[in-house]
Protein backbone atom coordinates (compact mmCIF):
# COMPACT_ATOMS: atom_id res chain seq x y z
CA UNK A 1 0.00 0.00 0.00
CA UNK A 2 1.23 3.49 -0.76
CA UNK A 3 2.11 5.75 2.12
CA UNK A 4 2.29 9.52 2.23
CA UNK A 5 5.05 11.50 3.88
CA UNK A 6 4.07 15.09 4.57
CA UNK A 7 5.40 17.72 6.93
CA UNK A 8 2.31 19.05 8.74
CA UNK A 9 3.99 22.04 10.32
CA UNK A 10 5.53 23.08 7.01
CA UNK A 11 2.14 22.82 5.28
CA UNK A 12 0.47 24.86 8.00
CA UNK A 13 3.06 27.62 7.68
CA UNK A 14 2.79 27.58 3.89
CA UNK A 15 -0.98 28.01 4.07
CA UNK A 16 -0.81 30.66 6.74
CA UNK A 17 1.70 32.93 5.06
CA UNK A 18 2.71 36.19 6.66
CA UNK A 19 0.83 37.56 9.62
CA UNK A 20 -0.94 34.39 10.77
CA UNK A 21 -0.04 32.85 14.09
CA UNK A 22 0.65 29.10 13.99
CA UNK A 23 0.15 26.76 16.91
CA UNK A 24 -2.10 29.09 18.88
CA UNK A 25 -2.49 28.09 22.56
CA UNK A 26 -5.84 28.04 24.32
CA UNK A 27 -7.36 31.52 24.29
CA UNK A 28 -10.50 33.22 25.47
CA UNK A 29 -12.82 33.39 22.47
CA UNK A 30 -14.36 36.79 23.15
CA UNK A 31 -14.72 37.92 19.54
CA UNK A 32 -17.89 37.89 17.49
CA UNK A 33 -19.17 34.50 16.35
CA UNK A 34 -18.43 33.73 12.69
CA UNK A 35 -19.90 31.22 10.25
CA UNK A 36 -18.21 29.44 7.36
CA UNK A 37 -19.60 27.08 4.72
CA UNK A 38 -17.45 24.30 3.27
CA UNK A 39 -18.55 23.15 -0.18
CA UNK A 40 -17.52 20.18 -2.28
CA UNK A 41 -19.04 18.34 -5.24
CA UNK A 42 -18.95 14.67 -4.23
CA UNK A 43 -21.18 12.32 -2.26
CA UNK A 44 -21.39 11.82 1.49
CA UNK A 45 -20.05 8.25 1.18
CA UNK A 46 -16.50 9.26 0.22
CA UNK A 47 -13.51 9.83 2.53
CA UNK A 48 -13.37 13.52 1.58
CA UNK A 49 -16.79 14.19 3.07
CA UNK A 50 -15.98 12.38 6.29
CA UNK A 51 -12.74 14.35 6.55
CA UNK A 52 -14.59 17.62 5.98
CA UNK A 53 -16.98 16.81 8.83
CA UNK A 54 -14.00 16.05 11.08
CA UNK A 55 -12.46 19.40 10.14
CA UNK A 56 -15.68 21.28 10.94
CA UNK A 57 -16.12 19.57 14.30
CA UNK A 58 -12.49 20.13 15.32
CA UNK A 59 -12.71 23.84 14.54
CA UNK A 60 -15.96 24.15 16.46
CA UNK A 61 -14.42 22.42 19.47
CA UNK A 62 -11.19 24.43 19.48
CA UNK A 63 -12.99 27.77 19.09
CA UNK A 64 -15.73 26.95 21.62
CA UNK A 65 -18.29 27.26 18.84
CA UNK A 66 -17.24 30.78 17.89
CA UNK A 67 -16.30 29.65 14.37
CA UNK A 68 -19.27 27.58 13.26
CA UNK A 69 -18.75 25.52 10.11
CA UNK A 70 -21.43 23.85 7.98
CA UNK A 71 -20.65 21.32 5.26
CA UNK A 72 -22.40 21.21 1.87
CA UNK A 73 -21.67 18.14 -0.33
CA UNK A 74 -22.97 17.23 -3.79
CA UNK A 75 -22.59 20.74 -5.27
CA UNK A 76 -25.42 21.96 -3.06
CA UNK A 77 -24.10 25.53 -3.18
CA UNK A 78 -23.50 25.48 -6.94
CA UNK A 79 -20.69 24.64 -9.32
CA UNK A 80 -17.04 24.84 -8.29
CA UNK A 81 -16.54 27.90 -10.47
CA UNK A 82 -19.57 29.74 -9.04
CA UNK A 83 -18.72 29.00 -5.41
CA UNK A 84 -15.08 30.02 -5.77
CA UNK A 85 -16.15 33.27 -7.39
CA UNK A 86 -18.43 33.93 -4.41
CA UNK A 87 -15.48 33.26 -2.10
CA UNK A 88 -13.24 35.57 -4.08
CA UNK A 89 -15.79 38.35 -3.67
CA UNK A 90 -15.94 37.95 0.11
CA UNK A 91 -18.61 35.32 0.82
CA UNK A 92 -18.23 33.12 3.90
CA UNK A 93 -17.46 29.98 1.91
CA UNK A 94 -14.48 27.73 1.15
CA UNK A 95 -14.33 25.19 -1.68
CA UNK A 96 -12.49 21.94 -2.40
CA UNK A 97 -10.43 22.51 -5.57
CA UNK A 98 -8.32 20.52 -7.99
CA UNK A 99 -5.00 21.69 -9.38
CA UNK A 100 -6.63 21.61 -12.80
CA UNK A 101 -9.25 24.12 -11.65
CA UNK A 102 -6.66 26.35 -9.98
CA UNK A 103 -4.72 26.24 -13.24
CA UNK A 104 -7.35 28.48 -14.82
CA UNK A 105 -6.09 31.23 -12.50
CA UNK A 106 -2.41 30.27 -12.27
CA UNK A 107 -1.57 27.94 -15.19
CA UNK A 108 1.48 26.44 -13.46
CA UNK A 109 -0.88 24.47 -11.16
CA UNK A 110 -1.85 22.40 -14.22
CA UNK A 111 1.44 20.52 -14.09
CA UNK A 112 0.06 18.61 -11.10
CA UNK A 113 -2.50 17.12 -13.49
CA UNK A 114 -0.07 16.34 -16.30
CA UNK A 115 -1.07 12.77 -17.23
CA UNK A 116 1.26 10.05 -15.93
CA UNK A 117 3.62 12.65 -14.43
CA UNK A 118 3.43 11.18 -10.89
CA UNK A 119 3.64 7.52 -9.98
CA UNK A 120 2.28 7.92 -6.45
CA UNK A 121 1.12 10.41 -3.84
CA UNK A 122 4.57 10.71 -2.29
CA UNK A 123 5.89 12.29 -5.49
CA UNK A 124 2.96 14.72 -5.47
CA UNK A 125 3.67 15.77 -1.88
CA UNK A 126 7.33 16.39 -2.67
CA UNK A 127 6.23 19.09 -5.11
CA UNK A 128 3.59 20.48 -2.72
CA UNK A 129 6.30 20.85 -0.06
CA UNK A 130 8.64 22.70 -2.41
CA UNK A 131 9.57 26.28 -3.23
CA UNK A 132 8.04 25.72 -6.69
CA UNK A 133 4.58 25.29 -5.15
CA UNK A 134 5.02 28.30 -2.85
CA UNK A 135 5.34 30.54 -5.88
CA UNK A 136 2.04 29.30 -7.32
CA UNK A 137 0.35 29.72 -3.96
CA UNK A 138 1.52 33.30 -3.58
CA UNK A 139 0.52 34.19 -7.12
CA UNK A 140 -3.01 32.84 -6.54
CA UNK A 141 -3.30 34.99 -3.44
CA UNK A 142 -1.96 38.13 -5.14
CA UNK A 143 -3.85 37.87 -8.43
CA UNK A 144 -7.13 36.21 -7.44
CA UNK A 145 -7.37 36.97 -3.71
CA UNK A 146 -7.74 33.27 -2.97
CA UNK A 147 -5.86 31.69 -0.06
CA UNK A 148 -5.06 27.99 0.03
CA UNK A 149 -5.86 26.63 3.49
CA UNK A 150 -4.44 23.18 2.78
CA UNK A 151 -3.29 21.16 -0.23
CA UNK A 152 -2.92 17.65 1.15
CA UNK A 153 -6.34 16.03 0.62
CA UNK A 154 -5.81 12.92 -1.50
CA UNK A 155 -8.89 12.25 -3.61
CA UNK A 156 -7.42 9.24 -5.40
CA UNK A 157 -5.98 8.09 -8.70
CA UNK A 158 -8.17 8.85 -11.69
CA UNK A 159 -9.19 5.93 -13.93
CA UNK A 160 -11.27 5.58 -17.09
CA UNK A 161 -14.84 4.27 -16.88
CA UNK A 162 -16.87 3.50 -20.01
CA UNK A 163 -20.36 2.24 -20.63
CA UNK A 164 -19.98 -0.25 -23.46
CA UNK A 165 -16.40 -1.33 -24.11
CA UNK A 166 -13.14 -1.93 -22.31
CA UNK A 167 -10.19 0.40 -22.79
CA UNK A 168 -6.79 -1.28 -23.15
CA UNK A 169 -4.87 1.09 -25.42
CA UNK A 170 -5.38 4.71 -26.50
CA UNK A 171 -6.82 3.61 -29.84
CA UNK A 172 -9.76 2.07 -27.98
CA UNK A 173 -10.85 5.59 -27.02
CA UNK A 174 -11.17 6.87 -30.56
CA UNK A 175 -14.56 8.45 -31.12
CA UNK A 176 -15.76 8.01 -27.54
CA UNK A 177 -17.46 10.97 -25.91
CA UNK A 178 -15.68 11.28 -22.55
CA UNK A 179 -16.79 13.70 -19.88
CA UNK A 180 -13.96 16.08 -19.14
CA UNK A 181 -13.45 18.46 -16.28
CA UNK A 182 -14.05 21.78 -18.09
CA UNK A 183 -10.42 22.94 -17.94
CA UNK A 184 -7.67 22.95 -20.61
CA UNK A 185 -5.49 20.16 -19.23
CA UNK A 186 -8.21 17.48 -19.25
CA UNK A 187 -9.77 18.60 -22.53
CA UNK A 188 -6.37 18.43 -24.19
CA UNK A 189 -5.66 15.02 -22.67
CA UNK A 190 -8.87 13.54 -24.08
CA UNK A 191 -8.09 14.91 -27.52
CA UNK A 192 -4.57 13.47 -27.47
CA UNK A 193 -6.06 10.08 -26.58
CA UNK A 194 -8.36 10.26 -29.60
CA UNK A 195 -11.56 10.74 -27.63
CA UNK A 196 -14.10 13.51 -28.01
CA UNK A 197 -13.88 15.60 -24.80
CA UNK A 198 -17.27 16.62 -23.46
CA UNK A 199 -16.94 19.22 -20.68
CA UNK A 200 -19.73 19.20 -18.11
CA UNK A 201 -20.31 19.68 -14.41
CA UNK A 202 -20.00 16.51 -12.36
CA UNK A 203 -23.62 16.78 -11.22
CA UNK A 204 -24.67 16.16 -14.83
CA UNK A 205 -22.58 13.02 -15.38
CA UNK A 206 -24.94 10.26 -14.20
CA UNK A 207 -27.91 11.23 -16.39
CA UNK A 208 -25.57 11.95 -19.31
CA UNK A 209 -24.14 8.41 -19.08
CA UNK A 210 -27.61 6.97 -18.62
CA UNK A 211 -28.95 8.72 -21.72
CA UNK A 212 -25.89 8.07 -23.90
CA UNK A 213 -24.90 11.73 -24.10
CA UNK A 214 -21.42 10.62 -23.03
CA UNK A 215 -19.72 7.22 -23.32
CA UNK A 216 -17.54 7.52 -20.25
CA UNK A 217 -15.60 9.61 -17.77
CA UNK A 218 -12.47 9.56 -15.60
CA UNK A 219 -12.61 9.82 -11.81
CA UNK A 220 -11.27 7.91 -8.77
CA UNK A 221 -12.83 4.59 -7.79
CA UNK A 222 -14.38 6.11 -4.67
CA UNK A 223 -16.45 8.47 -6.80
CA UNK A 224 -17.46 5.75 -9.24
CA UNK A 225 -18.89 3.86 -6.30
CA UNK A 226 -20.14 6.73 -4.16
CA UNK A 227 -22.06 8.32 -7.05
CA UNK A 228 -23.41 4.92 -8.20
CA UNK A 229 -21.81 5.28 -11.61
CA UNK A 230 -21.50 1.49 -11.72
CA UNK A 231 -25.20 1.51 -12.64
CA UNK A 232 -24.41 3.19 -15.97
CA UNK A 233 -20.74 2.33 -16.58
CA UNK A 234 -19.61 -1.30 -16.74
CA UNK A 235 -15.92 -1.09 -17.70
CA UNK A 236 -13.03 0.44 -15.75
CA UNK A 237 -9.52 0.75 -17.12
CA UNK A 238 -7.01 1.24 -14.30
CA UNK A 239 -5.02 3.99 -16.00
CA UNK A 240 -4.18 5.99 -12.83
CA UNK A 241 -3.27 8.82 -15.19
CA UNK A 242 -3.59 11.50 -12.49
CA UNK A 243 -2.85 11.14 -8.77
CA UNK A 244 -5.32 13.73 -7.56
CA UNK A 245 -4.58 15.72 -4.41
CA UNK A 246 -7.05 18.50 -3.63
CA UNK A 247 -6.81 21.94 -2.04
CA UNK A 248 -9.23 23.99 0.02
CA UNK A 249 -9.39 27.66 -0.91
CA UNK A 250 -11.03 30.60 0.79
CA UNK A 251 -11.45 34.22 -0.21
CA UNK A 252 -8.83 36.47 1.34
CA UNK A 253 -11.44 39.10 2.23
CA UNK A 254 -13.41 36.71 4.44
CA UNK A 255 -10.24 35.11 5.82
CA UNK A 256 -8.98 38.49 7.02
CA UNK A 257 -12.31 39.10 8.79
CA UNK A 258 -11.41 36.25 11.15
CA UNK A 259 -9.31 36.77 14.25
CA UNK A 260 -5.69 35.57 14.09
CA UNK A 261 -6.62 32.75 16.44
CA UNK A 262 -9.48 31.60 14.20
CA UNK A 263 -7.25 31.79 11.14
CA UNK A 264 -4.67 29.58 12.80
CA UNK A 265 -7.17 26.97 13.98
CA UNK A 266 -8.90 26.88 10.60
CA UNK A 267 -5.62 26.17 8.78
CA UNK A 268 -4.21 23.73 11.32
CA UNK A 269 -7.36 21.62 11.37
CA UNK A 270 -7.67 21.72 7.59
CA UNK A 271 -4.19 20.24 7.26
CA UNK A 272 -4.88 17.68 9.99
CA UNK A 273 -8.14 16.61 8.29
CA UNK A 274 -6.27 16.36 5.00
CA UNK A 275 -3.80 13.94 6.57
CA UNK A 276 -6.69 11.78 7.76
CA UNK A 277 -8.35 11.99 4.34
CA UNK A 278 -5.17 10.88 2.58
CA UNK A 279 -4.63 7.95 4.95
CA UNK A 280 -8.25 6.86 4.59
CA UNK A 281 -8.26 7.21 0.79
CA UNK A 282 -5.15 5.04 0.50
CA UNK A 283 -6.58 2.39 2.82
CA UNK A 284 -10.00 2.28 1.14
CA UNK A 285 -9.07 2.08 -2.55
CA UNK A 286 -8.95 -1.73 -2.56
CA UNK A 287 -12.32 -1.80 -0.77
CA UNK A 288 -13.92 0.40 -3.42
CA UNK A 289 -12.48 -1.81 -6.17
CA UNK A 290 -14.00 -4.87 -4.52
CA UNK A 291 -17.38 -3.15 -4.15
CA UNK A 292 -17.37 -2.15 -7.81
CA UNK A 293 -16.53 -5.72 -8.85
CA UNK A 294 -19.41 -6.97 -6.72
CA UNK A 295 -21.65 -4.46 -8.51
CA UNK A 296 -20.76 -6.10 -11.84
CA UNK A 297 -18.07 -3.77 -13.16
CA UNK A 298 -15.27 -5.36 -15.21
CA UNK A 299 -11.71 -4.12 -14.59
CA UNK A 300 -9.04 -3.94 -17.29
CA UNK A 301 -5.29 -3.40 -17.03
CA UNK A 302 -4.33 -0.92 -19.78
CA UNK A 303 -1.16 -0.56 -21.83
CA UNK A 304 0.32 2.11 -19.58
CA UNK A 305 3.34 2.73 -21.80
CA UNK A 306 1.08 3.63 -24.72
CA UNK A 307 -1.03 5.89 -22.54
CA UNK A 308 2.07 7.53 -21.05
CA UNK A 309 3.29 8.37 -24.55
CA UNK A 310 0.03 10.19 -25.17
CA UNK A 311 0.55 11.99 -21.86
CA UNK A 312 3.91 13.29 -23.06
CA UNK A 313 2.18 14.88 -26.06
CA UNK A 314 -0.20 16.66 -23.68
CA UNK A 315 2.74 18.05 -21.70
CA UNK A 316 4.46 19.32 -24.85
CA UNK A 317 1.31 21.12 -25.95
CA UNK A 318 0.48 22.66 -22.57
CA UNK A 319 4.04 23.66 -21.66
CA UNK A 320 3.59 26.96 -23.49
CA UNK A 321 1.07 27.95 -20.78
CA UNK A 322 3.54 27.24 -17.97
CA UNK A 323 6.63 29.00 -16.67
CA UNK A 324 9.71 28.15 -18.77
CA UNK A 325 11.33 24.90 -17.64
CA UNK A 326 8.55 24.14 -15.13
CA UNK A 327 8.00 20.49 -16.05
CA UNK A 328 11.72 19.72 -15.82
CA UNK A 329 11.88 21.44 -12.43
CA UNK A 330 8.91 19.42 -11.17
CA UNK A 331 10.54 16.20 -12.38
CA UNK A 332 13.70 17.16 -10.47
CA UNK A 333 11.78 17.92 -7.27
CA UNK A 334 9.67 14.76 -7.31
CA UNK A 335 12.71 12.57 -7.97
CA UNK A 336 14.85 14.07 -5.21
Amino acid sequence: MLTSHINRRQLVRLAAGAGVAVGVPAVAWAQQKKELRLAHLISESEPTHAATLRWAEAVKTRTNGMLDIKVFPNSQLGSEKDVVEQARLGANVAHWNSAAFLGESVPDFEVMWAPFAFKDVNEVFKVLNSQVYRGWQQKLLETRKLRILSFNWLFGSRHMMTAKRAIVKPEDMKGLKIRSVPVPVTINMMRQLGASPTPMAFSEVYPAMQQGVIDGLEVPLSTMYGSKLYEVGKHISLTAHVVQVQAWTIGEQYFQSLSKEMQSVLIEESVRAGEWCTKTALESEAQFKQKLEQAGVVFTEPDRAAFAAAGERVVRELAARWSPGLFDEVKRVKSA
